[in-house]
């Protein structure tokens, strides 16, 4: 999860393909959370692979759907670029320092 309340994500370049960088989340799972057993993963069926391509567009509710993308091999000619606008309805909130540190390099 993370913590804005949407997201409007753009693709700018994706990686070759089977070279990882695959967006995988399931849909209003926060809710589910509670009884969840987190060393379980959810069904395969309740996931959502949706595929981006350069030029793809996409609103996202992150803070109440689990999500991931998968580590990008070694030998990829290509980095995964996108542009990512987070929203939220309170003011002043900011990346904590896990976030900072995890896309920026910078507490």
């Amino acid at each position: 999860f993370d913590r804005s309340q949407y997201s409007i994500n753009l693709i700018l370049q994706e990686p070759d393909d089977g070279m990882g960088g695959e967006f995988t989340y399931w849909p209003d799972s926060r809710n589910k959370v509670d009884t969840w057993d987190y060393w379980q993963e959810p069904e395969e069926s309740k996931l959502i692979r949706p595929q981006l391509l350069p030029g793809s567009l996409y609103l996202f509710a992150g803070n109440r759907s689990l999500h991931c993308v998968s580590k990008i091999k070694e030998g990829n000619s290509k980095v995964r670029t996108n542009a990512i606008f987070t929203y939220n309805e309170e003011p002043n909130v900011m990346l904590n320092h896990y976030t900072r540190k995890m896309f920026f390099g910078v507490d």
